[in-house]
């Protein structure tokens, strides 16, 4: 279920929302570089909207604690966004200037750097939703009871691929480095194949 929030969150509203109605706009008037900056921000601003809204029709939340959870998560998720915000629009422009090919194992690269050793650090401090749950704790239901919370459980238990932390890193790492390197080579393929 998780995972279902989470593509919609983080997936479905970038694309479906802020793709369209922030970046196209802007990229119209010769902006794409701000438009991705401010993208991304519209992005995560809409997915920790919609983490509130889930977190309340699931019963996670108090209804009477969901005006301070939305400041909390609007307010750590801006900055975040901001930042995530800059680093897309820096590569949007790098990607103007820059070979493909070299591009594409510069991406390989910082993938690599990002998933395998800053993300070690990353992942001991609390994210942004962790945060905001941290500073309204006395709010938050604990959902360990009743038929389908055993029941998802029992299929996380049953279904989980990767459950091995270490191992699931490793691949995960090699499919992001691997991911990223083929969307590079195949994108400067079909700029060559234009420019003939």
């Amino acid at each position: 279920m998780a995972l279902g929030c989470n593509i919609f969150n983080m997936g479905f509203l970038a694309c479906f929302a802020a793709y369209p109605f922030v970046f196209k706009p802007l990229e119209k008037n010769n902006k794409p570089v701000l438009g991705a900056i401010l993208a991304s921000v519209a992005a995560l601003q809409l997915a920790s909207i919609a983490v509130v809204i889930e977190s309340a029709l699931s019963g996670t939340i108090a209804l009477s604690s969901l005006a301070a959870f939305t400041k909390l998560m609007q307010a750590i998720h801006l900055p975040i966004g901001i930042i995530e915000g800059l680093i897309t629009g820096a590569i949007l422009a790098l990607s103007k200037v820059v070979n493909s090919q070299k591009l594409a194992v510069s991406y390989t690269l910082v993938s690599v750097i990002l998933a395998g050793f800053i993300s070690q650090y990353a992942s001991t401090k609390p994210d942004g939703l962790e945060w905001s749950l941290l500073n309204i704790s006395s709010a938050v239901t604990e959902n360990t009871e009743g038929i389908l919370y055993n029941l998802s459980v029992l299929v996380q238990t049953k279904t989980s691929i990767l459950a091995n932390f270490a191992f699931g890193s490793i691949t995960g790492l090699l499919a992001v480095g691997i991911f990223m390197y083929l969307i590079c080579v195949l994108m400067t393929r079909k700029t060559v194949k234009e420019n003939v």
